[in-house]
């Protein structure tokens, strides 16, 4: 019976944060490898944010983030803020050293002496990597701390880069102890095309916990349309994310295009950085029904997550997209591709319209179909009970993807 109690107790404080007892009661290091780059910017930038966050609430976890940019010239900077210790460096290393054996192995060397005062060795020691070049890192970390490796799987090479990275790959899937997928595609991929070792592999999707969002109301959407000069009666479709090829956005222009011939009223918006040319050309005989916002304050993106009528997430490959779970947990209503991961998020008809694929020339050798693409965000526009249900349904279905349950299940897999 004590056992029992003592098991509840435990428990009881994982969920409340307080402490986490991995075993023998040791304090952890956790650090946390990052590359810095546009794509880690956006969706492994969103996941260490919220990861590091959330594990350095765990009073046993000690959390240290190493940020490398490669920009040719050396520059070191290391700061506490918020119980996180950032290490971010600039490599002496420019791009062209990135997939640089010679340059990853003297970069790796470097760093380790670097932070080598800084942690300490007499307790475990993770070393959390999220990108296969940093093979070299956790490489060298091995030598030097007690370590756990996790390697954290967000997305998959298409063929030119793969012919790069193919070593790389090999290296890190051999090198971590544990492999994390953010979905079952990701799994099955590494299963079948990569012959990972079953038994290291686990499946944890991504989590965050957004801060509560107040009541909508007119004044505040007023203020955020106002404020780029959107008109307050257009119904708003939201695109979030890398304008990037990927991301499927020439399509949704395309299909944006046949939507708009028969209301005016309707107003594409695209927050993110990327280039632009290609979809203004696209776009020029509506252009004043499209925004481009650029890369906006946070607190902005989230006003038009509460205030736009549908979202649109038309990519052409998608793992545990942290912008489909920004959009899932303020409830905005979606439509999304029939692919990877989104078709794991997402249920057709009761939190989302799903868009089944068709093939198309280029490197993914998919696309969106454009005549579903077009008829699903018209209905989801025109059929208001519709959008309440499914936001209504894409609340509950957040609350299966919260930062917390994500980091449990990392401990779990060092306890």
């Amino acid at each position: 019976m004590q056992k029992e109690e003592a098991e509840r107790f435990l428990l009881n404080c994982i969920e409340k944060r307080l402490f986490i007892n991995l075993n023998q009661m040791k304090r952890i290091n956790w650090i946390i490898l990052n590359v810095k780059d546009r794509t880690t910017n956006y969706g492994i930038g969103s996941y260490i944010k919220h990861f590091a966050y959330e594990m350095s609430l765990v009073s046993e976890i000690s959390v240290f983030i190493i940020s490398i940019s490669y920009r040719g010239s050396s520059k070191i900077n290391i700061q506490k803020i918020a119980g996180i210790t950032y290490f971010n460096i600039n490599s002496p290393f420019d791009n062209n050293g990135f997939y640089s054996m010679h340059c990853q192995k003297k970069l790796a060397n470097g760093i380790v002496k670097i932070i080598y005062p800084y942690i300490s060795r007499r307790i475990l020691t993770v070393v959390h990597s999220n990108h296969v070049v940093q093979s070299f890192f956790v490489e060298e970390l091995k030598k030097h701390f007690h370590c756990k490796t996790i390697f954290t799987q967000h997305f998959f090479y298409n063929i030119n880069s793969e012919v790069q990275t193919f070593d790389f790959e090999k290296a890190m899937y051999t090198l971590a102890d544990n492999i994390v997928t953010v979905t079952e595609h990701g799994k099955t991929f590494l299963l079948k095309d990569k012959n990972v070792q079953k038994n290291k592999i686990s499946v944890i999707y991504n989590g965050l916990n957004p801060l509560c969002v107040n009541a909508k109301t007119n004044d505040t959407k007023n203020i955020v349309v106002k404020k780029y000069g959107i008109k307050f009666s257009e119904k708003l479709i939201l695109f979030v994310g890398r304008l990037d090829e990927i991301k499927g956005i020439k399509f949704l222009t395309e299909a944006f295009g046949n939507l708009v011939k028969n209301n005016s009223d309707y107003r594409l918006l695209f927050i993110g950085e990327g280039s632009i040319d290609d979809l203004v050309l696209n776009t020029r005989s509506f252009s004043s029904n499209v925004s481009f916002l650029g890369a906006i304050p946070q607190s902005d993106v989230t006003a038009f997550y509460c205030y736009s009528d549908i979202g649109v997430i038309p990519s052409l490959e998608e793992h545990c997209s942290y912008v489909a779970l920004e959009m899932m947990h303020y409830g905005l209503p979606l439509v999304v591709s029939k692919v990877g991961g989104l078709k794991e998020l997402f249920q057709d008809k009761i939190n989302a319209l799903i868009i089944n694929m068709v093939d198309f020339e280029n490197p993914w050798q998919i696309a969106p179909d454009i005549n579903s693409l077009t008829i699903s965000m018209e209905i989801l526009l025109k059929n208001r009970k519709m959008r309440m249900l499914f936001s209504q349904n894409l609340k509950k279905r957040s609350q299966e993807f919260t930062a917390n349950r994500m980091i449990k299940e990392y401990l779990n897999l060092i306890r």
